[in-house]
């Protein structure tokens, strides 16, 4: 899907390869673009949504095996706050109807991960994406260990970055 939905005039609704083409068309007669300065471009729809799966599979990683209710409070705020706030316009509103009929899951660390990961192959489905596996070992080595070489030699863990050695 590389065309802006009709209903949204916001650049993180397209795509870069949108901005990009249009870019190049206007400026044929100009330099080639690989002489020009990089361009400090907004995220497009791709980008913001890996950076928000990203934030709420590692939120969801790190979250207590045992949360407090300021835990689970915080953590629904940010669900909350995603479903209300997202700025892709369909985006967001999908993924309202997806919280509402699957509520995140935050009686533990491993249920919010899972959800997490439920929630990112739902929409994975919907877009002919990758299906990742929901298993726990699978989620904390993807967002809590890394493959090997993700860290090397002498280079912080992730948990360690984080502040959570």
């Amino acid at each position: 899907m590389s065309a802006k939905p009709l209903d949204c005039a916001n650049p993180v609704c397209g795509s870069k390869l949108d901005l990009f083409s249009k870019a190049l068309r206007a400026s044929s007669s100009s330099a080639s673009a690989a002489e020009e300065a990089p361009r400090a471009c907004p995220v497009d729809r791709d980008e913001l949504g890996r950076a928000t799966w990203a934030l709420l599979h590692t939120t969801a990683a790190y979250f207590p095996e045992t949360p407090s209710a300021a835990d689970r409070a915080g953590a629904a705020d940010l669900v909350r706050g995603l479903a209300a706030s997202y700025p892709c316009e369909h985006c967001r509103a999908d993924f309202r109807v997806a919280v509402a009929a699957a509520p995140p899951d935050l009686s533990s660390r491993a249920a919010f991960a899972a959800w997490a990961c439920r929630q990112h192959n739902v929409v994975n489905a919907k877009l002919g994406k990758v299906i990742f596996d929901c298993d726990a070992a699978s989620l904390d080595r993807r967002w809590r260990v890394g493959d090997p070489g993700c860290w090397p030699a002498g280079d912080a863990t992730a948990a360690e970055s984080l502040g959570r050695d």
